[in-house]
């Protein structure tokens, strides 16, 4: 089905906040501390998320960290396109969204 129908706006919005609560439900942010200059900040959250969410069907954890799902690896893919950017700049861009 199509998330948008020009032709019904109340199905359409109903659709969009449905999609936005999905993508928001669960969703969990993480503090890392990264040691040194020469680590791609982007490089490493990609690589974390995809661990998270592919591990799982290969590896069993009995006393896993934080879970993550799709909407989280979305979420830091956005984020990390911010990253090589002074910290002030982030978050002018965070608070402006």
């Amino acid at each position: 089905a199509e998330l948008v129908d020009l032709h019904d706006r109340t199905r359409s919005i109903e659709r969009l906040i449905a999609a936005v609560d999905a993508a928001l439900l669960g969703t969990k942010l993480i503090y890392i501390e990264v040691k040194g200059d020469d680590v791609d900040l982007a490089q490493a959250f990609q690589w974390l998320q995809e661990k998270s969410l592919f591990a799982g069907s290969i590896l069993w954890n009995p006393t896993p960290g934080v879970d993550f799902a799709a909407c989280d690896l979305v979420r830091n893919a956005l984020v990390s396109t911010t990253l090589g950017l002074p910290l002030r700049e982030q978050e002018a861009r965070d608070v402006a969204m």
